[in-house]
């Protein structure tokens, strides 16, 4: 993208996103922070050399990069997450055309794990970040340390998606532990939660109310470019890190606890189960 088309684009942005929250994905959906705000619409510029695309990455918006993307073109994308499948429609489409993802303030969530990790180039401008929470394999671990509570359908497509993201980072020459590292720095808890409806329970492939939910001590996590390269994300081309000085000022305005993590060791605790102390 050129630097007119690109300061346009991050004129086109709004800088303000909120909260992730807490809750790590509603039962097994696949939702996300920005899944949680499906109501909210996704808007879109086109301009000569790219896509311009700000909101929650669902139908919508896989549908818009689908039809507006050019061949070798660049998708400009500021989001909070969203539909995990929608997320990697969206990535197959930037692969098949051969685009280049241009963070724009925000890539969290499903942005970050299904489009900018296994992207073939991402660039990440000053003041843009990334955040990563709860990854599948922290709930394929989960299915498998209390199987008690998922059904057979679920087990199958939790690690048929972990199967598939891991094939997608190894095609990209991402080391696939990468995951883990993000699970362990998030400290997830495993927790029972109380669906408010029948019909919530039924949408969700369950007979009664009562699903799964992972909260963690921290609501995302951010991992330094020496910690991405060390995992051989070599695709993202990060030209910024935020100060030690200047993070919690960033986690007040985003309304944020992020887990900061500037070295690998710092994801490399003793493995214990999704409920034990890291």
């Amino acid at each position: 993208m050129s630097a007119l088309s690109s300061r346009r684009a991050r004129a086109f942005f709004h800088s303000s996103i909120g909260s992730l929250g807490i809750l790590f994905g509603l039962a097994l959906g696949g939702c996300s922070a920005g899944e949680a705000e499906a109501g909210q619409d996704v808007s879109f510029e086109k301009s000569p050399d790219g896509v311009m695309l700000e909101g929650p990455l669902g139908e919508a918006a896989a549908k818009i990069v689908s039809e507006q993307l050019l061949d070798n073109g660049t998708l400009v994308v500021n989001s909070r997450g969203g539909s995990r499948d929608s997320a990697r429609q969206i990535g197959a489409t930037v692969a098949r055309r051969n685009a280049t993802v241009d963070v724009n303030s925000s890539c969290f969530s499903a942005c970050a794990l299904y489009l900018a990790l296994p992207a073939s180039h991402v660039l990440v401008g000053r003041g843009a970040t990334l955040l990563f929470h709860s990854t599948p394999e922290l709930w394929v671990r989960l299915s498998r340390e209390r199987p008690d509570l998922f059904g057979p359908d679920e087990t199958a497509r939790i690690r048929q998606d972990l199967a598939m993201l891991k094939s997608d980072l190894i095609g990209r020459g991402v080391d696939p532990e990468i995951l883990s590292c993000i699970d362990r720095a998030s400290r997830p808890r495993e927790e029972t939660l109380r669906l408010s409806s029948d019909s919530q329970a039924r949408r969700l492939g369950y007979t009664d109310d009562a699903t799964v939910t992972i909260r963690s001590e921290f609501d995302a996590v951010w991992l330094s470019p020496s910690v991405l390269k060390s995992f051989g994300a070599d695709n993202l081309d990060i030209s910024w890190s935020l100060s030690p000085t200047a993070r919690p000022q960033y986690e007040s305005l985003k309304g944020l606890k992020i887990a900061w993590v500037d070295d690998p060791s710092q994801c490399q605790a003793a493995d214990g189960g999704v409920g034990a102390d890291r």
